[in-house]
């Protein structure tokens, strides 16, 4: 497995923390327990498929909005950070579109990124090779 798959894998563990326990590396649990302690937690990233097939990463974003970014194996696309549709499983505009010109969205959202980012990078500093 690559270094997405195992995040992946991690995140999905994390829901069955209790089960999976005894299984886990180090480095999961240590991973678990910072997505369980971030303001995540609550906010919960969660990972699904959008109806034309794409994988996604989401969240309840402080902006006020579900958020959400795609990845694949080859990496997270944190660049294509889109407002996400939860009845309709799509993938909506990009925030900039939905909140023209306003930079307290802007930075808030994007120190929600690289707080996903951080998580990441502390499960593995090679995750970096895989923010797109």
């Amino acid at each position: 497995m690559n270094i997405v798959q195992e995040i992946i894998a991690a995140m999905l563990k994390a829901n069955y923390f209790d089960f999976f326990e005894n299984s886990l590396s180090e480095r999961e649990k240590r991973f678990i327990k910072n997505l369980n302690t971030s303001h995540f937690k609550k906010n919960h990233l969660v990972i699904e498929k959008t109806l034309d097939g794409k994988q996604i990463i989401s969240w309840s974003s402080a902006i006020g909005k579900t958020v959400a970014f795609h990845f694949t194996d080859g990496g997270f696309f944190f660049s294509g950070v889109e407002i996400y549709n939860e009845k309709e499983k799509s993938m909506r505009c990009g925030v900039d579109y939905h909140f023209p010109g306003d930079a307290d969205k802007a930075k808030c959202l994007e120190n929600e990124i690289n707080e996903i980012k951080e998580m990441f990078l502390l499960f593995s500093v090679d995750a970096e090779v895989y923010f797109k």
